[in-house]
């Protein structure tokens, strides 16, 4: 990640205020500076076989800098808070991930709604399950990003996680008039 990261320290109040704590690799440096990462993305074959499993058609995310984006956790207490996605469908590829023992697992509750003037996110935290999952190094997972609330578990001391995150839309998504200030304030 190197000289393109930058570290992000800051508590978003479209989340209920949850932190992020965390470096990343914008859209527009790994577009700029990587090969693998942006033909992923182009492929259509990986998104007729994500649609596939989604029951859906995936386009392109319409806001090219959410496309795809590195992060990095590594100090102690480095997560990335509780949030949903802006647009339908993401895929994480786990690059390097900690043992067990030292946190950054995903956290997640499903099926629930963001609006970014009322977020609720401790309401569906006391309300519903939270489901939490391990993936090792070379793990990726694939979720519906606008309708699960997520989260990693903060790590509990200096470790490292870095992770790959690729974003498309839906048919739906290509009309959907979309804020991007939470997204700015964490990646942009």
């Amino acid at each position: 990640m190197g000289e393109f990261s930058h570290r992000r320290d800051t508590l978003l109040p479209e989340t209920d205020n949850t932190p992020r704590k965390m470096s990343n690799v914008s859209q527009k440096n790994i577009k700029q500076s990587g090969t693998v990462i942006p033909a992923l993305y182009k492929s259509k074959s990986l998104m007729q076989f994500l649609g596939k499993i989604a029951c859906d058609s995936l386009i392109a995310c319409p806001w090219e800098d959410e496309s795809y984006i590195l992060t990095c956790q590594e100090k102690a207490g480095d997560t990335h808070g509780w949030h949903w996605g802006d647009y339908s469908y993401t895929i994480i590829h786990i690059v390097e991930a900690p043992s067990i023992d030292f946190g950054g697992m995903l956290q997640c509750v499903p099926h629930t709604y963001w609006d970014k003037s009322c977020p609720r996110v401790n309401q569906y935290l006391t309300s519903r399950s939270i489901d939490t999952y391990y993936h090792a190094s070379g793990g990726t997972y694939f979720l519906k990003s606008d309708t699960t609330l997520g989260s990693t578990v903060p790590l509990q001391q200096d470790a490292t996680l870095i992770l790959a995150n690729l974003c498309w839309g839906s048919k739906d998504d290509a009309c959907k008039i979309v804020d991007h200030g939470t997204m700015t304030a964490a990646f942009v």
